[in-house]
């Protein structure tokens, strides 16, 4: 096992959902930013794919909805186990995969109203940080939602700029997300795309290893995009 470091232990929000509680507890409320930049009107482009699928020349690299309808019944089904049963893949000391929550880092933090099963391979309700506002993303039936992330923005050497998003919660129903990432290999580095780099475009990134990037990453609470900043090379320390 790699150690990329480990999350303060916390209770676990479905047990606590069972409570009888006259409102959330405080520490998994955060402010309301409707409040502070109002309700965007902006949408989310949407790219159809779907006409790539019009020529019966093309070969259909899709995803069919029953995989996906079965992915989500098997994800639900780990959920709605015994509490007991799932402790059995709880995320362990020294460790960020298994079930509980990451990027847990002082008993003061503010925290998710949501566990999550944590696995380091190679929705509804989500939005995205526009201009300091969030934009709804309105999910579509057999779609997927697909953010640029960090490290795309780091090997682009800044031409594609990472996405803040977040996930929100509903009164009256859950949520059930899944999340994929792509990442570079664990033993390669990551940085800059060497074709990308000229005199007149240096890298503004540093290069790492890719074990490092994680090992400095997973262990912090998320702000923003605060982590992708001190990888810049004006900076020389995390």
């Amino acid at each position: 096992m790699i150690n990329l470091g480990s999350s303060l232990k916390v209770p676990y929000v479905q047990e606590l959902a069972k409570e009888k509680f006259a409102s959330v507890p405080p520490r998994y409320i955060r402010p309301d930013p409707t409040k502070l930049h109002g309700v965007s009107t902006e949408e989310i482009p949407v790219i159809d794919m779907q006409r790539l699928l019009s020529d019966e020349s093309l070969i259909n690299h899709g995803v069919s909805s029953s995989l996906v309808d079965k992915l989500k019944l098997e994800m639900q089904k780990f959920f709605n186990l015994k509490i007991e049963e799932k402790k059995r893949f709880a995320q362990e000391p020294g460790d960020v995969e298994g079930y509980g929550q990451a990027f847990v880092v002082s008993e003061e933090q503010k925290l998710d109203w949501a566990d999550m099963f944590y696995m380091l391979n190679e929705v509804e309700g989500l939005q995205i940080k526009k201009a300091g506002a969030w934009v709804p993303v309105v999910p579509l039936p057999n779609a997927f939602i697909v953010n640029v992330g960090d490290i795309l923005e780091i090997v682009t050497n800044g031409i594609y700029k990472s996405v803040e998003h977040r996930a929100t919660v509903n009164l009256h129903n859950e949520r059930l997300s899944i999340a994929t990432f792509f990442s570079p290999k664990l033993d390669g580095d990551m940085g800059t795309a060497p074709s990308l780099i000229t005199p007149e475009n240096p890298a503004i990134f540093r290069r790492i290893s890719m074990i490092e990037y994680l090992k400095a990453f997973l262990p912090r609470e998320l702000d923003g995009k605060s982590f992708i900043d001190t990888m810049r090379t004006q900076i020389e320390d995390f």
